[in-house]
């Protein structure tokens, strides 16, 4: 025999009024059958989709003295129960008030309707922003001091975490009659990845110059589809949430799952759809300047989708990119040794063994943590290892035994190695005098010879930049060094501090150098390609450069004329365009450490693991028999289905006959257990080949280069008749390297060439300037190169330089009704190209000094 249920849920609605607390019941009466018809009804809903507020409406029995005394941004709290179980479902605020009039049966029934929002309607009403018409300089305004700081290298949640508790702190002051206020009541969670603490925003004009709401301000900050920002019930308290999408099984499996019995549904509407099935998945950065948006490797795809969807592309602009590497993951699925975090590292023992200390002679000049940029003079920078200087050529060895991870070059870090270790444990040797003569995957031993010093890279001078990272973050490397350097008082700060005395020297010469005007139109035109506008970290920079050179002329030319030191402009141009080249390096260093580009971005990674199981998922909506306990943003389990779903919308409806039901909106629902099945995870990443295999021809590289079939009878053809000496000098010397293979890794190695480093290596060539220890420009900065200056096609010759965004080639012996010439793309040897009059290439220029 079945057991009858018989519930009696009942509902509780505080105000609180400017003369007071007000609080209306709906609740059946002790030992009496008659109710308490004050609550007609109530309906809440609450989401972690695009909706902006969590919406509230009550229906009351008309009475005048309510009426009266409820007003707008009155405190509503919403209490439903059944038996002793009485939980708040709602905190919001009071948007209208107004008086409904109906004549069911020809008899007169009033009533009163409130409506209003959730708890974030004070963050929605709340406006924010610069106000640019009291500045006399644009780029200096900001929302509050100090949010640049903030901006650069932090995650999506300490951000919004910093501008909310600003706003909070210092602007919102909502009070209510109970004594209660905004502050008291609202409570925070912030969660964050911890690879994403080396990001910062891409484009922080948009955000100092933003004008607007402040939801909608943290909704912008908040990166999406990457991180989720929505209000719950946390302890009873109104909750700001903001944590990182459950992209994968750990966070997935960390959500609070509820299991729910057939007996509480009270109807399901549930089906799949295959309307967003993606076939191809990317991520760009999204910046201010050109030329930097591919910065979270190359597009995933999964090729068994092909035939029946095609190329459906999903694309999502990160609105932050990395500072330092970005979280990547091989191709083989393993987590890459990217820098994500930092840690400190107080017990030596826990260190898996210790490492020879490298350089025992060398000098300490420069410790684990923040610092003063040596280069620069960003003060509060992150230095992530030590730097030991010494003589260069000095031999650098091994600290342990283990296996050689990788070999690269970059802007940065110039020749650098990295050995791979037991326990987790990479030690890494920059600024190497050449290229370390070992190969990747090289067993090495204790103490063996692997480098030798140099200045390659962003160097003050001849040192050893040395690093260990535990498990992919980097660690101080002091605690696992046996014995101790040659330290003595050249720590951070003493006397014999180089970072110091180098910040000193260089701001002098810079001061008191040659005029850099010639200079300015050049770096001008830099900036300008670049997006047109100075940075708000290089207006921060320049100001502060501009103060301290003042003052440190004052002090070293006292008798000079103060009209003789450089201009602000003069700051600010300089201080733009070493922001734009730290951006560039960062490029040239992701790319130069990844050769071919081949690896996968964890972000990539994550927008294709999220979307991949999309037609097979069902999603739609299940009332069931009213409960507070549910949870946006948790997991639901239906035990007579074993379907695991992910709830992303609650509403709840309470009706006067003492009826209340819950209805979930909810997504991504699959069997429990299978959620991570293929094709989760079995992403490829796509090259050129694959294109080629889809459409049957070669497709365009990286540079959307149209590159004609390469064979042996397409060799150069020497049309050099008619040119100068030094002219037809350059021609031989790029037609003379055809057949040199495509890299970016290698890409200033003999025989190995992207599009810009062909273009300027041949050029130093038949200039007889040496490119060794170099690193050639990359495309985007091609224009501003100061070794070109820009003609009209018309006026071009064979060996001249053609530019797009993105790639760069010369113009062939053919002439300007020819075809290209330059390295195309991976798998392509340098050589001919497409017809330069196909409308591709956007400008022209000549090299100086060939006539």
């Amino acid at each position: 025999m079945s057991k009858a249920f018989v519930r009696h849920p009942y509902a509780k609605v505080e105000f609180a009024t400017e003369t007071g607390e007000l609080t209306i019941f709906q609740k059946t009466k002790i030992n009496e059958s008659q109710l308490d018809l004050n609550i007609l009804s109530i309906e809440t809903k609450r989401d972690i989709g695009s909706d902006d507020c969590a919406t509230f409406s009550i229906t009351l029995v008309y009475k005048e003295e309510w009426y009266n005394s409820i007003g707008g941004n009155d405190l509503v709290i919403i209490r439903l129960g059944d038996g002793e179980n009485e939980k708040p479902i709602f905190y919001g605020m009071v948007d209208s008030i107004y008086e409904s009039e109906s004549y069911p049966d020809l008899i007169a029934t009033r009533s009163l309707v409130i409506s209003g929002r959730g708890f974030n309607k004070a963050l929605i009403q709340f406006g924010i922003g610069a106000i640019t018409d009291l500045q006399t300089v644009e780029y200096t305004t900001g929302f509050f001091p100090h949010q640049i700081d903030v901006m650069f290298k932090n995650s999506p949640a300490k951000i919004i975490e910093t501008a909310y508790n600003h706003y909070t702190e210092n602007g919102i002051d909502i009070n209510f009659a109970n004594g209660e206020s905004y502050k008291s009541l609202a409570r925070t969670i912030f969660k964050d990845n911890p690879e994403d603490n080396e990001a910062s925003i891409g484009d922080e004009q948009f955000y100092t110059q933003y004008q607007g709401g402040l939801w909608e301000f943290l909704k912008e900050l908040r990166n999406a589809p990457f991180y989720e920002i929505y209000w719950e019930i946390e302890e009873d308290k109104p909750t700001l949430i903001v944590r990182p999408t459950p992209f994968n099984p750990e966070e997935w499996n960390d959500l609070p799952e509820i299991t729910v019995k057939n007996t509480k549904v009270v109807s399901k509407n549930l089906g799949r759809s295959d309307l967003e099935t993606y076939t191809c998945f990317v991520v760009k950065g999204e910046t201010a300047y050109s030329g930097i948006a591919e910065m979270f490797g190359r597009p995933l795809w999964y090729p068994p989708f092909y035939k029946k969807y095609g190329l459906r592309r999903l694309q999502v602009n990160s609105k932050y990119n990395y500072v330092g590497d970005v979280p990547q993951i091989s191709v083989d699925g393993a987590s890459s040794d990217g820098i994500a975090t930092t840690e400190t590292t107080d017990n030596a023992a826990d260190k898996g063994g210790t490492f020879l200390y490298p350089l025992p002679n060398a000098r300490l000049t420069s410790k684990f943590g923040k610092r003063t940029d040596p280069v620069y003079g960003t003060k509060g920078k992150q230095h992530n290892g030590i730097d030991l200087a010494t003589d260069a050529g000095t031999a650098i060895p091994c600290v342990g035994d283990g296996v050689v991870k990788q070999v690269g070059y970059n802007n940065i870090s110039g020749h650098w190695i990295e050995v791979q270790h037991t326990n987790g444990l990479v030690t890494r040797y920059q600024h190497c005098l050449k290229k370390p003569p070992l190969l990747k995957g090289e067993k090495v031993t204790r103490g063996q010879i692997i480098g030798q010093v140099g200045s390659t890279g962003k160097s003050t001078g001849p040192h050893l930049h040395f690093e260990v990272k535990k498990n992919g973050k980097a660690v101080d490397p002091l605690p696992y060094l046996e014995g101790k350097g040659n330290s003595g008082s050249g720590g951070k700060g003493g006397p014999n501090d180089t970072t110091t005395e180098i910040s000193k020297v260089d701001m002098s010469t810079l001061l008191n150098g040659p005029s850099i005007e010639g200079e300015k139109e050049k770096l001008k035109d830099n900036i300008k390609e670049f997006g047109g506008k100075p940075t708000q970290e290089s207006i921060n920079r320049a100001q502060q450069n501009y103060v301290e050179g003042i003052i440190q002329n004052a002090i070293n030319n006292p008798w000079d004329s103060i009209f003789n030191q450089k201009s602000y402009l003069d700051y600010v141009i300089e201080e733009s365009e070493n922001q734009v080249e730290e951006r560039l390096n960062r490029v040239d260093e992701l790319l130069g450490s990844n050769e071919g580009n081949e690896f996968a971005s964890k972000k990539v990674v994550n927008l294709f693991n999220w979307n991949i199981h999309n037609n097979q998922m069902e999603n739609g909506n299940i009332t069931l028999i009213g409960d507070a306990k549910y949870k946006i943003g948790d997991r639901l389990l239906l035990e007579e289905t074993d379907m695991e779903y992910y709830i992303e919308n609650v509403s709840h409806s309470f009706t006067y006959n003492e009826s209340w039901l819950t209805s979930l909106q909810v997504t991504r629902g699959m069997k429990k257990g299978t959620r991570f099945d293929a094709p989760w995870n079995q992403y490829k990443i796509m090259d050129y080949s694959d294109m080629q295999s889809i459409t049957g021809v070669i497709t365009p590289a990286d540079s959307n280069a149209d590159i004609e079939n390469y064979s042996d009878n397409n060799k150069a053809s020497n049309n050099t008749d008619g040119l100068s000496s030094t002219r037809k000098n350059l021609v031989n010397t790029f037609l003379s390297k055809a057949g040199e293979t495509y890299s970016q890794g290698k890409r200033m190695e003999d025989g190995y060439s992207d599009c810009s480093s062909f273009v300027y290596k041949r050029t130093c060539e038949a200039l007889g300037i040496s490119y060794k220890g170099k690193w050639a420009p990359s495309s985007s900065s091609i224009p501003s190169w100061e070794q070109l200056y820009e003609i009209s096609f018309n006026e071009a010759l064979p060996g001249d330089v053609l530019w797009r965004p993105g790639h760069t080639e010369f113009v062939s012996d053919e002439g300007i009704n020819g075809r290209s010439f330059g390295a195309h793309k991976p798998g392509t040897p340098a050589g001919y190209g497409g017809k330069i009059k196909n409308g591709k290439w956007q400008k022209c220029y000549r090299i100086k000094g060939i006539n």
